[in-house]
């Protein structure tokens, strides 16, 4: 029974969200950047919608209250009021970069087709208002008690970096295969979803990061 239950839940999910599973519980969809979970102990299904904003042009706090305010309003037009009571939608503080995730959890006895393709409607409204992906972020903040400059997209991916060595200032182009640096590389990249939390943290604009870049590869040094 319980082993039928899941099945019948997979498939309904699968053939709502359009997408084939990629586990026993979870469906991905890695181009629209949501996952939806079947948790059938828990007998509920959480949905995490990866979504973005374009921190130069946009007031995030504002855009996400917009969006959390929509995926909350989805339940006042279902047709049983007491759905509102069997689901929950948290999001984190959005990031200065631009990001946030949201989590709706829904109680498995009320995720039923409507409920759920009302929910994939509003996260692919939602993904069409976004930003593209490769769409370039630049910004200053600490690294190793130094200041640091970064070009990277909103996906957490660093693509020119210009970091403080021992005695000047080195560039690292994430794409430059010649001139990559395993160690290095390795340790930006696991700091780089880290960097905006700092206190020295700054969007700046391309233009000022290609110029700190041209200086540094002329001179060796800022």
């Amino acid at each position: 029974m319980w082993n039928r239950r899941k099945k019948n839940m997979m498939t309904r999910l699968t053939q709502i969200f359009g997408i084939e599973p990629t586990g026993d519980h979870e469906l991905r969809n890695e181009e629209i950047g949501y996952f939806v979970t079947y948790a059938p102990k828990e007998k509920t299904v959480e949905i995490r919608i990866n979504t973005f904003v374009n921190p130069y042009t946009q007031d995030v706090e504002k855009v996400y209250q917009e969006r959390i305010d929509r995926i909350s309003a989805f339940t006042e037009v279902c047709e049983d009021k007491t759905i509102l009571d069997m689901v929950n939608i948290q999001a984190n503080e959005p990031s200065k970069l631009g990001s946030m995730q949201i989590v709706v959890t829904i109680e498995e006895s009320w995720a039923t087709d409507d409920v759920l393709t009302r929910l994939k409607d509003i996260i692919y409204q939602l993904h069409s208002e976004q930003v593209p992906n490769e769409s370039l972020v630049w910004f200053k903040s600490e690294y190793n008690d130094n200041i640091c400059y970064f070009e990277g997209n909103l996906w957490w991916y660093p693509k020119r970096a210009v970091i403080m060595g021992e005695e000047e200032y080195e560039r690292i182009d994430f794409s430059d295969e010649m001139n990559y640096d395993d160690e290095m590389c390795y340790i930006v990249e696991g700091e780089y979803d880290q960097m905006e939390y700092y206190d020295s943290f700054e969007l700046i604009s391309s233009q000022e990061f290609q110029n700190i870049w041209e200086k540094t590869g002329k001179s060796r040094n800022i």
